[in-house]
């Protein structure tokens, strides 16, 4: 059986630049060598227009037809990508939709993947190194944001979200939320018009979450001091909610209710 199949076989999806430090006694020419074998063999398979990932093939599966596990992929798509926004909810189990567009982060940018139907593509995230957890899936180690910095960062850029109702409903699934933690992370961002959009979502789920009143009180000291729109300029009709000092979309106030 080809080495590489034995050691990735769980993994599900792997780097060529992996197979190189889990292989330090061979040489270049030698790991090509192997991956070309494997591939012969059709143990593995090449994922077009990414040179240096592979996946494994199964047993019984079709070598023409079969595909990577979406997240193993995204997991992989860079030596340290990190999975967020909306793919965040996917990951977590959270999502409300099933998107075919994986937001994926890393150090370095790369050119957007369409593999199979589904998109992988660089999205800038500020702070990489704040609420990062490490998740283990089917074999492979899943950075991805943890729920309080995924709802943060949708808040600060919607257009990852998925929409408003995919946001909403998605939390909605989410039991429990730690205010405390949500806190923390959210005082590593400036922008007075996120903390006011933190405030007004958090506040729909204020009840279900148990979020003590002092958090809403310290967010409210750092709000916009002139109006804002609560899913940017582009949408600029609505109701203003003056606590958050927000104008909220009548949809948006149809799917989650009023706080005004």
């Amino acid at each position: 059986m080809n080495e590489l199949y034995l050691k990735y076989g769980d993994k599900g999806v792997f780097r060529k630049d992996e197979v190189i430090k889990d292989f330090p006694h061979l040489k270049a020419n030698a790991i090509s060598e192997k991956i070309k074998q494997a591939k012969k063999s059709k143990l593995i398979k090449g994922i077009q227009g990414r040179r240096s990932i592979y996946f494994i093939v199964l047993p019984g599966q079709d070598y023409e037809t079969t595909r990577p596990d979406n997240f193993q992929l995204a997991a992989k798509i860079t030596p340290d990508a990190i999975i967020c926004y909306a793919s965040a909810l996917m990951a977590l189990g959270k999502s409300h939709t099933l998107l075919n567009t994986m937001y994926i982060s890393s150090s370095t940018r790369f050119k957007e993947l369409n593999y199979m139907g589904v998109k992988y593509r660089y999205v800038p995230l500020p702070k990489k190194k704040i609420s990062i957890q490490v998740i283990p899936y089917k074999g492979v180690a899943v950075r991805i944001t943890t729920v309080e910095r995924t709802l943060i960062d949708c808040l600060r850029s919607p257009r990852y979200s998925g929409g408003f109702e995919n946001l909403y409903r998605s939390y909605e699934s989410v039991g429990y939320i730690n205010w405390k933690k949500l806190e923390d992370c959210l005082k590593h961002f400036k922008s007075k018009l996120l903390k006011a959009r933190v405030g007004f979502f958090i506040e729909l789920f204020k009840d279900r979450w148990g979020i003590p009143q002092e958090f809403f009180s310290r967010l409210e000291k750092h709000i916009p001091k002139n109006p804002d729109y609560f899913l940017g300029r582009e949408v600029k009709s609505g109701k203003l909610i003056k606590r958050w000092n927000l104008i909220v979309p009548d949809q948006v106030l149809l799917i989650g209710g009023s706080n005004d």
